[in-house]
């Protein structure tokens, strides 16, 4: 599966979890191998014959038969713990066991998707670039205390655009790579107020995002960008306060008023 949890539709999620159901079910088969059981003539005859006589009693009582059918497996499964005292044993020892099994299996979780999310990182450049433009706004956010509403973390619903898409444009402007480069955004996010939720949308929409080389994307930090800059960006993505006459045409040292 090349795409998150958040990405399938509700009949890929039910598909997936099927497949993934039948590959456990096989390994435990593997794990732990029935049961042989040398058939006679004898042995055929009766399980027959208690085939025959259970759907018949079924015809005429179906709800006894199914009720007895209960009864006869509770009674196996008190039997397998070993009778009364048996299962009060095992169930005080699940319970002694219970915490630890949990931290076990959260861990296994967390190595699996740890696993998979770095052979996906590298091996799929859309997944790598959306998980660059997502780690950019959570680090941010760590690193300077500033929180933002928990209802707009999700950064592809606020770029507003296919990310694959997006990268195309992206390498078109400006003439570099996506792998060679880094992403910037043209409004710094220090710019904006990212407690609000709106400014949250304005700095991450996909008109206030370009690829600047490293040493390019040092320097400008969280300057102001140039107006030929801004003038690629949404004017209702610019931050509050920001004005045309703020902005300069070009910096020292620049080339064009877009590059260095």
């Amino acid at each position: 599966m090349n795409k998150r949890w958040s990405e399938l539709t509700p009949d890929e999620r039910v598909l997936y979890n099927r497949e993934k159901g039948a590959k456990s079910r096989q390994k435990k088969r593997l794990a732990k191998p029935a049961r042989v059981i040398k058939d006679t003539p004898k042995a055929v005859a009766a399980r027959e014959k208690a085939k025959r006589q259970y759907h018949k009693n079924k015809q005429q009582n179906e709800a006894e038969t199914l009720e007895a059918g209960r009864e006869h497996q509770r009674l196996l499964r008190l039997k397998r713990d070993g009778g009364p005292v048996g299962r009060v044993v095992k169930n005080a020892i699940a319970n002694v066991l219970a915490p630890y099994a949990k931290e076990a299996r959260c861990k296994a979780r967390r190595l699996w998707h740890n696993e998979y999310r770095r052979k996906r990182y590298s091996s799929d450049e859309v997944y790598r670039f959306r998980c660059r433009l997502r780690v950019r706004l959570v680090t941010y956010t760590r690193t300077t205390g500033n929180s933002i509403d928990k209802n707009h973390q999700q950064v592809d619903q606020l770029v507003l655009k296919p990310a694959e898409e997006l990268m195309n444009h992206l390498e078109q402007e400006s003439s570099l790579k996506i792998l060679t480069s880094e992403i910037d955004h043209v409004f710094a996010l220090a710019i904006y107020d990212l407690s609000k939720p709106n400014n949250v949308a304005k700095v991450m929409n996909w008109s206030n995002l370009q690829l600047l080389t490293q040493n390019e994307n040092r320097w400008k930090s969280d300057k102001l960008p140039t107006k030929a800059m801004a003038a690629r960006v949404n004017r209702d993505c610019w931050p509050d306060g920001i004005t045309e006459d703020m902005l300069p045409d070009i910096y020292p040292g620049w080339a064009t008023p877009l590059r260095m």
